[in-house]
Parts: structure tokens; C-alpha cells; sequence
């Protein structure tokens, strides 16, 4: 069964989290999680959105993004396609990754 359409709207407010698949490490040390923020900013700049506030955990990250043009699924699909650009440990961990985004979204 195909997951449900995300509701996207200029202003909206969402939770993003991603999980490692079987709960394994995605960060496995400060320069990982610094590469991601540096993805993170590139992308939020270039999509409009604003992030509240993040959290960065060894098996699992949470973003709560604003969007001003409700855009959020174009914003993460590049997110994605930059990470799996890099030459580095990411290209390990996308295969750990699982890439849903589970969300909540507010006004």
C-alpha cells in the first residue's frame, strides 16, 4: 500500500526524523555530523525554510523545518541527492539510512 500524500502548504511546520535501518549508527563521529549540518544549511538556504531546531543522535536525527513555500519534499530530495554525492563514509551509510519522513505539521 503506497504511504499517504504529505500535505505541504507555505508556512507550514513539520517534524522530520530519519532512523539507521535496524537502529545502526548513521554518525560515527563529529566530522559526520558536521558534514550533515553543512548539507542541511546548503539546503535550507535554497529552499526558503528555516530550521527551529535539530537534534543529532548516533542512529537517528529530528528536524522541525518551517517551509515558506511549501516545498518540503523538494528541499529533502535534494538533501538526499547531496549526501549521496559525497565521496565519503556517507556512501556507507545510505545503504544503513531509511529515508522516510515520518511527519507532523502545524500551522
Amino acid at each position: 500500500m503506497p504511504r499517504p500524500l504529505r500535505i505541504e502548504f507555505a508556512g507550514a511546520v513539520y517534524h522530520i526524523t530519519s532512523r539507521g535501518n535496524a537502529r545502526q549508527p548513521i554518525f560515527l563521529n563529529r566530522p559526520d555530523c558536521y558534514g550533515f549540518s553543512d548539507i542541511l544549511s546548503s539546503v535550507i538556504a535554497g529552499y526558503d525554510c528555516v530550521c527551529h531546531a535539530y537534534c543529532l543522535t548516533e542512529n537517528h536525527y529530528h528536524l522541525v523545518m518551517k517551509t515558506a513555500r511549501g516545498n518540503l519534499s523538494r528541499g529533502m530530495r535534494q538533501f538526499i541527492e547531496l549526501i549521496e554525492s559525497l565521496d565519503t563514509i556517507w556512501d556507507k551509510l545510505l545503504t544503513i539510512w531509511g529515508f522516510s519522513m515520518p511527519q507532523s505539521v502545524g500551522p
